[in-house]
């Protein structure tokens, strides 16, 4: 790891002794930084907590299913550090949402339709004790959740648990979706038309993947 900080970029390339080495190494973790194991890795940040099963990316590809291209020249960066880690919380309202992806050259269509994306999955009951016991510190449950709910969920936590009906969502930021205008319509017209979600995360993706920071591989 002091090599890798200490040593500037192509030395080995110009001393010629191992001139292929950088090239190798970009090979072997061009999957990207999530991948990547240690200490101060992003995967060891608290964010990353449910990103459990990595081991079946390769399966889940030979899979098939829909799909988007992945356009070359996207920049990398040289070093993983869970400091990094930039996610923004489930608990921030729709327009807390909208304004942090405003804050990184996304809007409100990117907003409604990368949140989409994540209608079935899992959560984390931390994720949920507020709404459940603590809503905006007055001690007492979200009251936009049904009661049957409420004692459902009440049940389950803190144990892992699985994410409900469109309908019925659990965070507070999949409710706000579906009530707020500037989203609510979109909602709709995915979940009545799914080839219209698959099109725009598409868009929206590649979007969310392009930067001005790291180098191109």
């Amino acid at each position: 790891m002091q090599a890798a900080v200490t040593l500037p970029p192509d030395f080995y390339r110009k001393l010629y002794t191992c001139a292929n080495v950088e090239p190798f190494v970009r090979h072997q973790v061009r999957l990207g930084s999530i991948l990547l194991d240690g200490p101060q890795a992003e995967k060891s940040s608290g964010k990353n907590s449910g990103l459990d099963g990595l081991v079946l990316i390769d399966k889940i590809k030979k899979a098939g299913g829909p799909s988007y291209p992945v356009y070359l020249g996207r920049r990398d960066g040289m070093e993983s550090k869970a400091s990094w880690v930039d996610l923004p919380s489930p608990a921030f309202s729709i327009n807390q949402g909208i304004a942090y992806f405003k804050s990184k050259g996304l809007d409100d269509m990117d907003y409604a339709t990368l949140l989409g994306a994540h209608t079935m999955g899992k959560t984390h009951c931390v994720n949920l004790n507020d709404r459940l016991y603590n809503f905006n510190k007055t001690r007492k449950p979200d009251p936009s959740i049904a009661k049957s709910q409420r004692d459902e969920l009440r049940k389950q936590c803190p144990k892992p648990l699985k994410k409900g009906r469109k309908t019925r969502p659990f965070l507070k930021v999949d409710q706000d979706l579906l009530q707020s205008y500037n989203t609510s319509q979109l909602a709709l017209e995915y979940a009545a038309i799914l080839e219209h979600l698959k099109q725009q995360f598409s868009l929206s993706i590649s979007r969310c993947s392009q930067g001005t920071k790291g180098r191109f591989a």
